[in-house]
């Protein structure tokens, strides 16, 4: 048997203007960075998870010649990959619900054997000796895998090698493998031999997802929501940033113009010559300054709150560009996506609307996508995207609906439906849930097409604090804050979650949901958990620990019990003109180093900027030392 490389899939990243945008101090290597960086990052020597420290020492390397791709091009993450197996096409699928790489050959509808994985997988790529690269997302490791001669054989399970927590992305560059770690804030190399040694961890912001590697050497980093983009040089580990946002001028009496800023992130695809392309959605946020806003509520068919775009990255100049245009306004969830070289077309999967919609590259300057060259329905949400060049078609898989759909690029009217075999201990009512969640282009959740998923993704949160009627307002997190939390809303208006969700609907211009479907979408919403595992406290958060419980901070006057919560209102201050005072519910602070930035008007980025400040009204942090303060911060970090 022999294995080629027919098509990668995807990977992710976001962008602005027309200019290369500007850089921020670059960050040293992990175990190096400042204590500044603490306030941005996870992970750091000492206070690694204790899956870090494991050893692993089964050997990684390849042991069956002869059996590896045709190809030696670096591949990129995504959850669907196209290989030739004897002269098959193969779809190569990680199925994070099934727990199993499954294999599908396209032409006869045959469905190979598949390889349990002691995880869920959530990218995979294929190295030019025929290994296969596999991210675990639940149980935080890399796994590499190979196909021996056998080709009614399962893949064989050549090692693991552990990873900061929640590894998503991955991508495979000369003797070299990069990982990304959304949870765990940060980027992995890893050697590519025998031995998969880790060689460097480089601390990232919150929410980094996709990564590409260009020709000089660098690895280019998507970050889901927050509107960055990391560019990190694989010898050195500095990291530079982008700022992904936009201004738009507007006409009008009351608008002269919009800021918008880059969310949606989550795949980036590589064009070639180091150019790649980045689906994403630019999100207007309204002004923070005024509370007479209804960004949040809802804004016009004049002036959209979410646009779906498809950004540009020039690897060589480190630049980044994005369309003026908007072809596809229903996609608001690209969680999908890459590239018809044939046409030079860039297929974006849109989860939610259930099709994918094929865009063509401006012939301006910019080379920017700005037109829409046509679209076509998909058989369930599409998660990943794949092109065989050999027969001109496209392979989208949809992991909610277990299902393969392969579409004639020539004759879009035609296409295959492959229905696998769903996951056998997928809770229906929880699967139902999961579709309400991320339904997207219809008017049941909002008015203007927004999912749930569009300002909660998996649950967590989008980093924006929006400008509300009552004053600016961030988005929480919900994973595991929703249980012994009660009131909910930051005014603490609704006491239990059917009627939150009855609420938030209705402010949104929504038509609403069945009970049905509203008990389905709790559910879901109950289902989820955070990749959190447990580890001994360090000095440093343990003498935190102290600080946190001790009558001289207060900070368990509110902050208490199993939902770290005291289901009470307190006024706590605010900053714009205008925000109705009054008291605020008290969150709960579960992975409060995940769901930055703070307070109910996001008026700090960070933990350290929160407790830095001397009037706070939280507690009575400003009689601490700042190596106390430090401390106190480990240990939030920890929660």
């Amino acid at each position: 048997m022999r294995w080629g490389l027919v098509a990668g899939a995807l990977v992710g990243a976001a962008s602005a203007g027309a200019a290369p945008l500007g850089c921020a101090e670059p960050s040293p290597d992990i175990a190096e960075r400042s204590p500044a960086f603490r306030t941005e990052v996870e992970i750091a020597r000492g206070d690694e998870p204790a899956n870090l420290l494991d050893t692993d020492d089964a050997p990684c390397g390849p042991r069956h010649d002869g059996a590896g791709p045709a190809s030696s091009l670096p591949s990129v993450g995504a959850a669907l990959a196209l290989t030739e197996v004897a002269g098959r096409r193969v779809a190569l699928i990680a199925d994070a619900d099934a727990q199993q790489l499954r294999r599908l050959a396209l032409d006869d509808a045959e469905e190979l054997p598949a390889t349990p994985l002691p995880g869920a997988p959530s990218a995979l790529a294929i190295g030019e000796d025929g290994r296969i690269f596999v991210t675990l997302r639940d149980v935080h490791r890399v796994a590499v895998l190979e196909a021996g001669h056998d080709v009614g054989a399962p893949l064989e399970l050549r090692c693991t090698r552990p990873t900061p927590r929640e590894p998503v992305g991955l991508a495979t560059y000369p003797g070299g493998l990069a990982v990304t770690s959304r949870w765990g804030q940060s980027l992995t190399l890893f050697d590519r031999d025998d031995t998969m040694k880790r060689q460097r961890v480089v601390g990232l912001p919150r929410d980094p997802q996709a990564v590409v590697v260009t020709e000089a050497g660098k690895a280019v980093v998507s970050h889901a929501f927050g509107g960055r983009l990391s560019l990190v040089d694989l010898k050195t580990g500095e990291r530079r940033e982008r700022k992904l946002t936009r201004r738009e001028k507007m006409d009008g009496a009351s608008v002269d113009h919009i800021d918008r800023i880059g969310n949606q992130a989550f795949v980036l695809v590589p064009l070639g010559q180091d150019d790649f392309a980045l689906p994403n959605v630019m999100v207007d946020a309204g002004d923070n300054r005024t509370v007479a806003s209804t960004a949040y509520y809802g804004g016009t068919a004049e002036v959209p709150i979410a646009v779906p775009l498809v950004a540009r990255i020039d690897g060589r100049r480190d630049q980044v560009l994005v369309s003026t245009n908007n072809p596809a306004r229903r996609c608001l969830l690209p969680k999908a996506a890459t590239y018809d070289a044939a046409e030079d077309l860039v297929l974006v999967g849109c989860t939610g609307v259930d099709e994918v919609v094929a865009l063509r590259r401006g012939k301006g300057r910019d080379r920017v996508h700005d037109e829409l060259a046509w679209q076509a329905p998909l058989v369930g949400a599409p998660t990943a995207l794949a092109v065989d060049a050999a027969s001109h078609r496209l392979v989208a898989w949809s992991q909610f609906d277990a299902t393969v759909t392969v579409v004639s690029l020539d004759r879009r009217e035609e296409r295959q439906v492959h229905r696998l075999t769903p996951a056998a201990d997928l809770d229906p009512i929880i699967a139902a849930g999961r579709k309400i969640f991320h339904e997207a282009g219809k008017t049941r959740l909002a008015f203007d097409g927004r999912a749930c998923a569009s300002c909660h993704p998996d649950g967590r949160d989008d980093a924006v604090t929006w400008a509300t009627p009552k004053g600016p307002r961030q988005t929480p997190m919900l994973v595991d804050r929703l249980e012994d939390t009660a009131p909910f809303g930051w005014d603490g208006s609704r006491g239990d979650l059917h009627g939150y969700v009855r609420g938030t609907l209705r402010r949104l211009g929504g038509d609403g949901l069945s009970g049905r479907d509203r008990a389905a979408l709790i559910a879901y919403l109950m289902s989820l958990k955070a990749p959190t595992e447990p580890a001994p406290l360090t000095p440093r958060e343990k003498r935190g620990a102290d600080l946190f419980a001790s009558s001289a901070t207060g900070c368990t006057g509110c902050h208490a019990g199993t939902g770290m919560t005291d289901r009470m209102g307190h006024d706590v201050g605010s900053t714009a003109p205008g925000d109705e005072a009054g008291e605020f519910d008290t969150p709960s602070l579960r992975h409060l180093a995940q769901s930055a930035p703070y307070y109910h008007d996001g008026r700090y980025p960070s933990l350290q900027a929160m407790l830095s400040d001397r009037h706070l009204k939280m507690g009575q942090v400003a009689q601490l030392s700042a190596e106390d303060v430090d401390a106190l911060e480990a240990y939030l970090r920890r929660l």
